[in-house]
């Protein structure tokens, strides 16, 4: 794979090497490599094992060629058969451990860095590394590469390569050669860590291991670029695998007219969730892994708010939000997501207030709509919030005064109308109330009976009885006219309206996109909006139309709305046309 100008590159990093296929020493000589190369092919051709034979072949064709044959020895073991043996296991973890302890003494003796003491500080560093990517158990993999960099960087181990490739005596083996040997060393130790971190994420069972091994790479000390690459290479079947899942999940949810959370549409959603989620934890740091799954946690956040618009299903929306939440990593996508739950949040108080409000609860629907404004998100929401509690709050003090003038506890009657006057939505209400209010002031001050207790008084009864009647039929044709969408504002000019005058929190997502809410104060097949936008000079800079939907008087809508032409950057000021269908 390239990833701009650096080549990642394959995992055959000591499985290819040749003096591992011909079971040598990197000190080998050319005599010795022809004499095992020979005895190793005619066995395999006995055996009838053609691959092997290859193998052994092109093997040898390496370690012919001076610049590969310095290339293999940089990534072999120099001091074997002791103590590493030169048929070593390198997945078999007691082998490598005695051969681990022989090296490290090796070291430990030869502090002042001789020749032998550089070789086991190599053989170190090829061990650690080697066997991390061929052992089942745990390894280490920072201390594989922190070997690996340490050796990078000790210069007297690259002079002796150079004394080294002068001992061939070819020209293709000279100092520019151990130079690209040297300079493209982060690449190769990264590139092959980076397949073994790629087939650990292809099981789908070695996440825990994947994560470790590519954190290791990411507090490495090699170069950003080479880190960077391996990174993205890692990462890149599993980031491919998501997008192809994004795309699709997409698709099947553009096709569905009215829509629903089906069994399909739910498990096409759960497996684009787990895979955008198995990235998050492997590195979110990683540009590219951020914008995929802040891609992925968007796309989940929309379904939610087409959910909730078209099917009214709150738990269902909710859940789909929550699960966008967890995902998003950038601070602009964990906004809109934690504003999406606080909506959604409100919106459930809201019905439950509701429902409370239907059986006369007053106290549970007030107590609800409190809850509700507390989490509500952005104005908007409270000022809707705060309306609704304002209608329960003066429906139930009415409520109260009208039971209590029917016990004929006139003052409290009068303090409960007093409370409904504060909070009453027009001139005719409070004008209703302050009489009532009057009334049952002067009743306190006289003493006067209840209506049970004078029978007499029947005519007087049947007039307070029409007053009190008259104020709560009032008060119901209130709650119904503030539930069936009614909502002040200003709209555009001309016929249309009545049909954007209900559009607030208005804002530009993209050249090709804005969002708003609305609420729909008539029914329409098909409505459809033309922006027009100026800058802050008032000057019109973009006309552009969006795509139409049908509503439901009445009903609000989280509108995500793509345009047909591109919204100039300068753009300050908009208008809303909206031409509605019957």
């Amino acid at each position: 794979m390239l990833l701009g100008r650096r080549r990642v590159l394959a995992p055959n990093l000591y499985a290819d090497n040749a003096f591992r296929i011909l079971s040598l020493n990197t000190r080998a000589s050319a005599i010795d490599i022809r004499r095992q190369a020979q005895a190793l092919r005619l066995q395999a051709e006995l055996d009838g094992d053609d691959r092997k034979s290859t193998r052994l072949r092109n093997a040898l064709a390496r370690l012919e060629d001076p610049a590969t044959r310095l290339e293999d020895e940089l990534f072999w073991f120099a001091l074997a058969p002791d103590p590493v043996p030169v048929t070593l296991d390198l997945a078999d973890d007691q082998q490598v451990a005695i051969a681990f302890n022989g090296l490290q003494r090796l070291v430990k003796i030869n502090e002042d860095r001789s020749s032998e003491g550089d070789d086991a500080f190599h053989d170190l560093a090829v061990l650690r590394h080697s066997s991390a990517l061929e052992t089942q158990a745990k390894p280490n993999w920072r201390a594989a590469l922190d070997l690996w960099v340490a050796l990078w960087g000790y210069e007297p181990y690259w002079t002796r390569m150079r004394m080294r490739a002068a001992e061939l005596a070819d020209p293709r083996a000279n100092d520019a050669l151990v130079e690209k040997l040297r300079s493209r060393l982060p690449d190769r130790i990264l590139g092959a860590t980076a397949a073994k971190i790629a087939e650990l994420l292809e099981t789908g069972k070695s996440d825990a291991k994947a994560v470790e091994a590519l954190a290791a790479v990411r507090e490495t000390k090699f170069p950003r670029g080479a880190v960077a690459a391996a990174r993205t290479s890692a990462t890149e079947q599993l980031s491919g695998r998501v997008r192809d899942l994004l795309i699709e999940a997409g698709k099947t949810i553009e096709a569905v007219e009215v829509f629903q959370l089906t069994q399909p549409v739910k498990e096409r959603l759960n497996v684009l969730r787990a895979g955008a989620s198995r990235l998050r934890a492997l590195d979110p740091d990683l540009p590219q892994i951020e914008a995929l799954v802040d891609e992925v946690a968007d796309s989940l956040r929309r379904v939610a708010i087409r959910v909730y618009n078209e099917s009214d299903d709150l738990n269902a929306s909710a859940q789909l939000q929550k699960a966008a939440a967890e995902l998003a990593i950038s601070d602009r996508v964990r906004t809109l997501t934690a504003e999406g739950l606080a909506i959604l949040g409100c919106r459930r108080l809201i019905k439950k207030a509701t429902t409370a409000a239907d059986a006369g609860n007053w106290e549970a629907a007030i107590a609800a709509l409190e809850e509700a404004h507390k989490i509500a998100p952005n104005e908007k929401e409270k000022k809707d919030v705060d309306e609704l509690l304002r209608v329960c709050r003066f429906r139930g003090s009415s409520d109260q005064a009208v039971a209590f003038a029917e016990e004929g506890r006139w003052a409290e009657a009068a303090a409960a109308a007093t409370v409904a006057h504060q909070l009453a939505a027009d001139d005719e209400q409070r004008k209703q109330l302050a009489g009532l209010v009057g009334y049952w002031r002067a009743a306190a001050a006289r003493g006067a009976p209840t209506p049970r207790q004078v029978a007499e008084a029947a005519s007087r009864r049947r007039r307070n009885g029409w007053i009190a009647a008259g104020v709560v039929g009032g008060l119901i044709l209130l709650w119904i006219a503030l539930y069936s969408g009614h909502s002040s504002g200003s709209g555009s000019s001309g016929s249309s309206s009545d049909v954007t005058a209900s559009i607030t929190n208005f804002k530009i997502d993209t050249q090709t996109q804005v969002e708003f809410d609305y609420l729909a104060p008539q029914t329409c097949s098909s409505i459809t909006f033309t922006y027009t936008f100026n800058d802050s000079q008032g000057n019109q800079v973009a006309q552009v139309t969006g795509q139409g939907w049908s509503v439901v008087a009445g009903s609000s809508y989280h509108v995500i709305d793509t345009t047909n032409g591109t919204i100039d950057p300068s753009a300050a000021k908009y208008r809303a046309d909206g031409n509605c269908t019957p």
